[in-house]
């Protein structure tokens, strides 16, 4: 944590200024509480979209896994055979709370429910025992369905993307909000939730794009922690403090004396996952359209990896690269990461005026690497122009203890290296807002100050999450800045800097 506050501060002893912050009240909230696997999103108003009329299941096809050999086990989506397909399995309590210890081999039922086990291994309300315990063990907000890489994932009804991103836990997931549907405790009522689809290998969705029933907005991966091929899906309320929803924190799993893993197997926050989840499978079996037309619009946005052939060939000129095209690069880094959690890092290859150059190539490959090799590591080593898309590629960066850590690039005679990650154990939670600068300002000339998100103690503190605007306005005097609100995302790091330019001494 020293090192994120000698990060974060200037050498130069600070000065406060006559400048107050005033929060927007009109859509401004807070939540105090920490999510280690940044869970948060932003909060988008109400859009209209094609009214609720039915469902369908975020995975349409899957293999019987009972039945599959040792090597169409780990095949992905793309390499089974349309013969080893068929329509998902209904979930039913009553399988998967079946002793395990009774199913045979030959009865068809028992292969029946063999199947459902495995392709819903952790219930929603269940935990990471596979102990045949079903729903109620745990305080997994979800339902986890097994599935091959590259499996189609649908949205399960009309609605509106609320976020698509990244995050440590959920890995690429996207939220989508869907109004007007029947409330699940009150089936004669509407409200509205949030389907959430975690652990993608990719999506094809933006904050804010409309999306139809059984429209493909994503395909199965392992991103975020997950140890195998499944997607997460979950169905928030409209009042759960943020989407995709985690019933508690770490500090809360701490203090009851377990990790991650042992706090959804003791059921910690359990109260809060019946207050702010839906058991997402029943939402969707009780009003599944089996008529329903399935659409896939999808563009892939993950470019694919060469050939064994085209490595080859990149291998052979890689000691003398030649043919690089950009002028330069950028490598855009989480200014902190914790132990045990997974970040994006990405490359941008930029033209002569520091944009992004979208048909950026070079020959050979480009040698990717860290400062520190003990405590953190990169997915690969090396990048080729083929794992560029429109000028840019990404990495996943890991990270296992304390200590601070930057990512190399070596191409031709050409070096190029990030800021510096800050790997720390951990975060205090924000209490106020302060704005910082050295006290001195020259009329009619920018001078760079910093809005600060401050811990209790007066520390800077990424641990801030608010929703809407931060206005900045003057107590005395006059002048402009280069950005009158900030939000969220503007102190990922704890501070957002802003040029103030002052209109007379």
């Amino acid at each position: 944590m020293n090192k994120l506050k000698h990060f974060l501060s200037k050498p130069n002893n600070r000065e406060w200024v006559s400048l107050i912050l005033l929060l927007a009240v009109s859509v401004f909230t807070l939540d105090y509480r920490y999510e280690t696997q940044s869970l948060l999103t932003s909060v988008t108003g109400v859009q209209e979209h094609d009214p609720f009329d039915g469902t369908v299941m975020p995975i349409q096809e899957e293999p019987d896994w009972s039945s599959l050999s040792t090597a169409e086990y780990s095949m992905s989506y793309q390499e089974l055979p349309a013969s080893k397909l068929e329509p998902i399995p209904e979930y039913r309590t009553d399988y998967l709370t079946y002793d395990s210890s009774k199913l045979g081999w030959s009865s068809s039922k028992d292969l029946d429910i063999r199947n459902t086990k495995i392709t819903y291994p952790v219930p929603y309300a269940g935990n990471y025992e596979l102990d045949d315990c079903g729903e109620g063990c745990g305080s997994h907000p979800a339902v986890d369905i097994k599935a091959p890489e590259g499996t189609p994932v649908y949205s399960i009804a009309n609605g509106v993307v609320s976020s698509a991103g990244t995050s440590s836990g959920f890995g690429q997931y996207i939220v989508i909000k869907h109004n007007g549907v029947p409330d699940p405790q009150n089936p004669s009522q509407t409200t509205t939730l949030y389907s959430s689809y975690s652990h993608l290998s990719e999506f094809f969705v933006t904050e804010g794009d409309e999306v139809s029933k059984g429209e493909v907005i994503g395909h199965v991966g392992d991103s975020g922690t997950a140890t195998t091929y499944h997607l997460h899906f979950q169905l928030d309320s409209a009042d759960a403090p943020w989407h995709p929803y985690w019933p508690f924190t770490t500090a809360e799993a701490s203090a009851a004396g377990y990790d991650f893993w042992d706090a959804v197997n003791h059921g910690v926050g359990q109260d809060n996952l019946y207050r702010y989840t839906h058991n997402p499978m029943d939402f969707v079996q009780d009003y599944l359209d089996s008529d329903a037309v399935l659409t896939n619009t999808s563009v892939s946005t993950v470019t694919s990896t060469s050939t064994t052939e085209d490595t080859s060939s990149s291998e052979e000129v890689s000691s003398s690269v030649v043919g690089v095209n950009f002028s330069d690069m950028e490598i855009e880094t989480p200014a902190f990461i914790m132990p045990g959690q997974t970040e994006t890092v990405t490359f941008k290859l930029l033209d002569e005026n520091g944009n992004t150059k979208k048909d950026a190539s070079f020959d050979g490959s480009m040698t990717v690497s860290l400062s520190s090799g003990s405590n953190a590591k990169l997915n690969r080593d090396s990048l080729t122009s083929a794992d560029f898309d429109k000028g840019e590629a990404e990495l996943t960066f890991y990270a296992d203890r304390e200590e601070d850590v930057t990512v190399n690039v070596e191409i031709a005679d050409r070096s190029y290296y990030s800021s510096i990650i800050y790997v720390i154990a951990s975060i205090e939670p924000f209490a106020k807002f302060g704005i910082a600068s050295d006290g001195y300002f020259v009329p009619n000339k920018a001078e760079t100050i910093q809005v600060q998100a401050l811990d209790i103690n007066g520390n800077p503190t990424p641990g801030f999450y608010g929703n809407g605007d931060i206005e900045l306005a003057f107590v005395k005097g006059s002048g402009s800045f280069s950005k009158d609100t900030l939000s969220s995302k503007d102190l990922t790091t704890g501070i957002a800097e802003v040029d103030f330019t002052a209109d007379s001494d």
